[in-house]
């Protein structure tokens, strides 16, 4: 139960970051081209 409680705390942290990651490259996109 604990193990799966922090699997599930590590999916949506890794969730969060690949999101901002996401959302910086779409509010760069203009100074990237």
């Amino acid at each position: 139960m604990s193990f799966k409680k922090s699997r599930l705390a590590f999916l949506g942290q890794a969730a969060f970051f690949v999101l901002r990651a996401i959302l910086a490259v779409v509010a760069n996109w203009p100074f990237i081209r």
